[in-house]
């Protein structure tokens, strides 16, 4: 939870406020289900195998549903969709895509 609200808590010039962060997210009243995504989500025994990623991978990553904080019902064969995201990614990185 304390990654969600790290925008709540140093504020910038957005996402300074809760209704700042999600209007923008929402098209419209009826689509207003949040879902959170963390990666990468690791334990005590797996923090010697952190390896170094890119923006681009864990971008990637928040949308595969392993790492979802919720637990949705997926059928095959019927494809889901992404109205809007945001993704909040802190600390020192540079964007390399490739």
């Amino acid at each position: 939870m304390s990654a969600s609200t790290a925008t709540l808590r140093y504020p910038s010039y957005m996402n300074n406020d809760l209704i700042g962060l999600i209007a923008p997210l929402t098209p419209t009243p009826r689509l207003h289900f949040l879902m959170t995504g963390y990666t990468p989500l690791t334990t005590d025994t797996e923090v010697p195998t952190i390896r170094r990623t890119t923006v681009f991978d864990v971008m990637r990553r928040l949308l595969q549903p392993k790492n979802m904080m919720v637990s949705t019902p997926t059928q095959r064969g019927v494809s889901h969709c992404y109205v809007s995201i945001l993704n909040i990614i802190q600390g020192n990185f540079l964007f390399d895509y490739y």
